[in-house]
């Protein structure tokens, strides 16, 4: 169940994005007075358009998306079972507790970020090499972990 419904759901009265963007009122606030209503509607509908993407997300994990006090605990087992889910779909143990060992099939690691950008780690003989890169796919930096001979580690930045 999701109970967070969108408002101005058919966008009757409602300002396009690109005049919301520069709107005054929106950059500043309503002045004293009557909001517009076709800026108060935006405003609305944005807020509900958010609220029931999470509503969505909630009861698709099984959640119900209602005004109660459980809404903040169905928020968190619906990241959490979104989190287990990618745990559960990209590294062979996802039972880890404490000082446990994880297993990859392959020699490198992926991490993709929501806002973009992304991480890749190579674990080579004696190195392991992690590489940023912003949401442009730029790289941003390479950290290098060498295990030396002597049982010493050094950490290069570049």
């Amino acid at each position: 169940m999701n109970e967070f419904l969108i408002f101005d759901e058919n966008n009757v009265n409602t300002i396009t994005q690109e005049l919301y963007d520069i709107d005054p009122d929106r950059l500043n606030g309503v002045s004293r007075g009557r909001a517009r209503s076709d800026l108060f509607n935006k405003t609305l509908r944005q807020c509900s358009i958010m609220a029931n993407a999470i509503g969505a997300m909630i009861h698709d994990y099984g959640g119900n998306a209602t005004e109660s006090s459980a809404l903040k605990s169905q928020i968190i087992d619906c990241f959490e079972g979104i989190v287990e889910g990618y745990v559960s779909d990209n590294i062979q143990n996802t039972s880890l507790r404490g000082d446990e060992t994880i297993t990859f099939t392959t020699n490198r690691v992926n991490i993709a970020y929501g806002a973009g950008g992304q991480e890749i780690t190579e674990f080579g003989t004696g190195t392991i090499t992690t590489k940023s890169y912003d949401s442009d796919n730029n790289l941003i930096q390479t950290e290098t972990t060498t295990f030396n001979s002597d049982g010493s580690i050094s950490v290069t930045y570049t």
